[in-house]
């Protein structure tokens, strides 16, 4: 081997050994191979140099390597603590989109072919004149139900909506679903009422009341559901059996009185 080559070889050897010398971790006799070294090669001098001057302004007497490791331990822990904050903050960011984009996606109508419209009353209240709906469908998350009026106030429209993403419950909610929309509202500074004078009810695209309806015999079971709504404490709760053809409620005295849906009373009094 020439003295080029082990010039070299002796080189590389300096460089791995100058930071545990820097760090006073080496056996004398290493250390005065690498101080003659150093001495004679302008390259390994310059190495240790650096290696000196790697942590400007520190004044602490721990070895440079120790230092270094310290460091990269640090480094690494910031690394990490910013990782976890991108990872909640894209976690909560995903979370409210979703929940709103739950309500800005469009809304659709539950098909029609779900939907029975078991019986539609009006009736008067204190409160004005009210509309009665009992009608039965599947239940779909988030799922409401709409209205709309037609015919210059003529039609009140009503559809069961849901959004385009929705997860359908069978078997849930089939049994009946009860519906009450007002009639009555305050209209002037002095307290007037007007009520509303519909023609006709459709859900969807089917009429399912009209004038011709309007003195309909109302059930009891109407009034009931009314009470246990507004709260009087007289009913207490309501049952619904529509699509196997009973309602029914419970008074506070005690009684449960089921009806058919023509208003029959089949079960207490």
């Amino acid at each position: 081997m020439d003295n080029n080559n082990r010039n070299k070889l002796e080189c590389d050897i300096v460089c791995d050994l100058l930071p545990l010398y820097h760090d006073g971790i080496v056996s004398d006799a290493t250390k005065s191979a690498v101080e003659q070294h150093i001495s004679e090669c302008d390259k390994c001098r310059g190495e240790l140099k650096l290696l000196q001057e790697e942590l400007p302004g520190e004044t602490s007497s721990a070895p440079v390597t120790r230092k270094r490791f310290a460091n990269m331990m640090r480094n690494q822990k910031r690394r990490r603590i910013l990782w976890t904050g991108i990872s909640v903050v894209l976690v909560i960011a995903l979370l409210v989109g979703a929940y709103f984009g739950q309500f800005q996606l469009p809304i659709f109508d539950v098909p029609e072919s779900e939907i029975t419209v078991h019986r539609v009353y009006r009736y008067e209240t204190e409160d004005g004149y009210k509309f009665f709906l009992l009608y039965s469908s599947p239940f779909y998350d988030y799922m409401r139900l709409g209205t709309d009026i037609e015919d210059e106030g003529a039609t009140l429209v009503l559809n069961l909506q849901k959004p385009l993403i929705s997860t359908k419950h069978e078997g849930v909610g089939e049994s009946g679903h009860v519906a009450i929309y007002s009639c009555g509202w305050s209209s002037s500074d002095d307290g007037g009422r007007e009520f509303g004078t519909f023609e006709q009810i459709k859900f969807g695209e089917k009429v399912v009341w009209t004038e011709d309806n309007m003195d309909d015999p109302i059930p009891e079971y109407v009034y009931a559901h009314e009470e246990m709504e507004s709260n009087s404490g007289k009913v207490t709760a309501w049952i619904t059996g529509a699509d196997e053809g009973y309602v029914g409620a419970v008074y506070s005295d005690g009684r449960t009185v089921m009806w058919d849906l023509d208003g029959n009373v089949i079960n207490g009094k």
